[in-house]
């Protein structure tokens, strides 16, 4: 038997990364559907992260997902956990912790929920009057819809978040909640080409969503109090002097408390974001990752500033930080996925 010689042997062949490899040759759709299924959570990190980030159909499935709306199969889910519950219930723990009371409790089972009208049965959530007034103001900048679509998307939005408190009557109400909603019934509602007067019922999808970022996103905004948000307003201005401790010293000369991000943080950025492919690649970013996100994002904006603040510092216009820093600086939606 002939001997091969040692410069004629090949190394053996390395397995190849299967997700890498079929990520490659999928379509934006399908790759958040193969990411879903595998329970990849990395991967939909990363591919919040891409151009266009899950896409327009992409979102229908992961943001439910991600909500804990929908499991892996698409079918809904029944569970108020989390697929990642170590590092998810932890950051709700550190995040939402100083809340007295839990919000995520079994509905009031003493009031019948229900979409359509008002029936003899139901107890109005006491926030109710508020809702109406503000969602008679929604869709202002987006979309552009004549008077009757935009009436009857101002009809089902407010339905949807009356549904919500109706159910979960511990949570209370705040001036932008509406957006956070707005945006998630913009992204998600079945039916936007078929906007009928009469076709006001929210989807069991839509409530599901709705009912799961007010409770794991969103609660530290719809307790009794402002604690909890002041103690993220607290973490954000420790954020600031951890990353750059001379540019907290000139933020702080003019805002002791960084209460000129307390929009971003109630409502998500919705409610200063201009344009809905914006606000829609900022929730791929932030619903695939833990609720703490939303204070780094608030701080790395801020943080990216730097420049802009300190000529305001150095022409003693130290009166104008807080009105400049109230409003995001000008940014727009990146292209869509590859």
């Amino acid at each position: 038997m002939t001997e091969i010689p040692p410069n004629d042997v090949k190394p053996p062949m390395k397995s190849p990364d299967i997700t890498s490899s079929v990520s490659q040759i999928l379509e934006p759709l399908d790759e958040v559907r193969f990411a879903i299924a595998q329970n990849d959570w990395e991967r939909l990190r990363s591919l919040s992260l891409q151009p266009g980030g899950f896409g327009v159909e992409g979102r229908k499935e992961a943001w439910p997902y991600l909500l804990h709306a929908t499991t892996a199969t698409g079918s809904p889910s029944g569970r108020s956990g989390s697929p990642e519950p170590e590092q998810d219930s932890t950051i709700l723990q550190e995040n939402s912790s100083s809340s007295t009371q839990s919000l995520d409790l079994p509905p009031d089972g003493t009031t019948e929920h229900s979409t359509e009208g008002t029936g003899p049965k139901e107890v109005p959530h006491p926030d109710e009057r508020q809702v109406g007034l503000d969602t008679d103001r929604s869709f202002v900048m987006y979309p552009t819809d004549d008077g009757l679509r935009k009436s009857t998307r101002k009809m089902q939005l407010h339905n949807l978040i009356v549904a919500i408190l109706r159910k979960r009557r511990k949570l209370s109400y705040f001036q932008g909640f509406h957006d956070v909603i707005s945006v998630l019934y913009l992204t998600l509602h079945d039916s936007q080409d078929n906007l009928q007067p009469d076709s006001t019922r929210p989807s069991e999808l839509l409530l599901k969503c709705g009912e799961k970022i007010s409770l794991h996103r969103l609660r530290d905004s719809m307790g009794s109090g402002l604690e909890p948000l002041v103690g993220n307003l607290r973490l954000l201005q420790r954020l600031f002097r951890v990353s750059d401790p001379t540019l907290a010293d000139v933020i702080e000369q003019s805002s002791p408390q960084p209460y000129f991000a307390l929009s971003n943080l109630l409502t998500l950025f919705s409610h200063d974001v201009p344009t809905l492919p914006l606000i829609q690649r900022i929730f791929d970013y932030l619903l695939c990752r833990p609720p703490i996100y939303v204070i780094y994002l608030a701080a790395a904006i801020v943080l990216s500033r730097k420049a802009e603040i300190m000529k305001l510092e150095a022409e003693g216009e130290d009166g104008m930080m807080h009105a400049v820093l109230s409003q995001l600086p000008a940014m727009v939606a990146d292209g869509p996925h590859p």
